[in-house]
């Protein structure tokens, strides 16, 4: 028998599931800093050459893909994946050091595992820029972190307890290499419209030489043995 006045509490909702992006779904929301988890899905290696491989198409197509500009462009390309790959590396340092038992041995292991993985940025020349492989030379730089990594990333968005900091600063690492790349991106476009806006080259205009051949004929000088005769002269 129900007690007058009682409400029954209604069952708890359940939490909605989260969301899954596709990869390029989540380039997207990265850009526009829309709210974004990275998970265990995510692929280093893959991502930098989604976002560095269009670009190495495009200049690849250029006249001169390889001077000064471009140079300098892909340079810091290169230095925003090695920052990336960096920030990369150190999470996975401080991940694989918690398992270390002391103080100062973890400090010591998260900094020997740091010195692995932090590598220089990789130097690009001209034939890597005309033939727009440099784009799959950095993926390849990044892919032995990518599982480590994606491991990180998954146990962290995992974690309801607390903001999944891991992700943050990946995507803020990211956020550098996207601007680097669209910088050089807009270089291109930019050359692209100044050759489109140069005057096009007019074929010079065809003279009537009717009446000065009549002229010629008249006098007793026929055109065709003149041009004959300066063909002969100028022949090697």
């Amino acid at each position: 028998m129900a007690l007058k006045g009682f409400i029954k509490p209604r069952r708890p909702l359940p939490d909605p599931k989260p969301i899954k992006y596709s990869a390029a779904q989540q380039r997207d929301r990265r850009r526009n800093h829309l709210p974004l988890v990275l998970g265990a899905d995510f692929d280093l290696g893959a991502e930098v050459l989604a976002v560095t491989g269009p670009v190495a198409a495009r200049l690849a197509e250029e006249p001169h893909p390889s001077g000064r500009t471009a140079l300098a462009s892909v340079a810091a390309i290169s230095e925003a994946v090695a920052d990336l790959c960096i920030v990369a590396g150190e999470l996975v340092a401080v991940d694989r050091a918690r398992g270390v038992d002391g103080a100062e041995a973890k400090v010591r292991a998260t900094n020997a595992l740091k010195s692995i993985t932090n590598r220089a940025a990789l130097q690009f020349g001209a034939d890597e820029l005309a033939a727009g492989t440099w784009a799959e030379t950095l993926a390849g730089f990044a892919r032995p972190l990518a599982g480590p990594l994606a491991a990180v990333l998954g146990r962290a968005a995992a974690d309801k307890s607390r903001q999944p900091v891991e992700s943050d600063r990946i995507l803020d690492a990211l956020r550098d290499l996207d601007r680097a790349v669209i910088s050089l991106d807009r270089k291109i476009t930019a050359s692209i419209d100044y050759r489109r806006a140069l005057p096009t080259p007019k074929a010079a205009p065809q003279r009537d030489l009717s009446s000065a051949i009549e002229a010629l004929e008249s006098s007793g000088i026929r055109y065709d043995d003149l041009i004959s005769n300066d063909n002969e002269g100028t022949a090697p």
